[in-house]
């Protein structure tokens, strides 16, 4: 179990850092005791799925207004029609990804750091897709 708790924080530290330098406010990891990572993650997830909303909301916005425009008018409509149906499916996926990630760690104090930390992982990726599109 040590062994599990061990490989789990080094994966935490290498999510961290990958994951948290894309968030203005991620100038430090999130170490400490379990409780102190959990609120740490936590924390860095909501200024995450902040971030994904605006992004969303921003795509849809658009959408809406080349929605007027008599020459994407029936385009932006479906656009914004698929996007709607694809966020949907992206949560029901990630959030089911991440329970799937955490087995490893199964009942035990870490699972919640995996599910936490691939919920950042999986919000800022997809905040990243969004943009690009």
């Amino acid at each position: 179990m040590r062994a599990k708790f061990i490989t789990l924080m080094i994966a935490v530290s290498v999510l961290t850092m990958s994951s948290f330098s894309s968030l203005a406010s991620a100038e430090n990891l999130c170490d400490g005791s379990t409780a102190d990572m959990h609120e740490c993650i936590g924390a860095k997830y909501l200024i995450a799925d902040k971030e994904l909303n605006s992004v969303y909301q921003a795509l849809r916005a658009r959408l809406k207004k080349e929605a007027s425009d008599k020459d994407f008018g029936s385009d932006a409509v479906e656009t914004d029609r698929r996007l709607v149906a694809a966020q949907r499916a992206w949560i029901t996926f990630r959030d089911a990804d991440c329970q799937l990630a955490a087995t490893e760690m199964l009942g035990g104090s870490g699972e919640g750091l995996i599910v936490h930390g691939c919920l950042l992982e999986r919000t800022l990726e997809r905040v990243k897709a969004l943009k690009a599109y």
